[in-house]
């Protein structure tokens, strides 16, 4: 899996996995990482009707809201 968080010109940010451009379903996003450990992407996300999730092994969905 490839994520790139990018700015623009403009001053907004884009977010893309695998190329593709999650910024229209994303409300909130952050980036951390503790020492010799792994980075941890957090998303915060709304889903929309006929929208399709699949998570890699490693990856955990901790709460849904509908």
């Amino acid at each position: 899996m490839k994520i790139e968080i990018l700015q623009n010109d403009g001053g907004c940010t884009s977010v893309k996995v695998d190329g593709k451009e999650l910024n229209m379903f994303i409300t909130e996003f952050s980036l951390s990482q503790k020492g010799h450990e792994v980075p941890i992407l957090t998303l915060k996300m709304f889903l929309a009707e006929g929208m399709e999730v699949e998570l890699l092994d490693g990856v955990v969905l901790a709460e849904v809201k509908e």
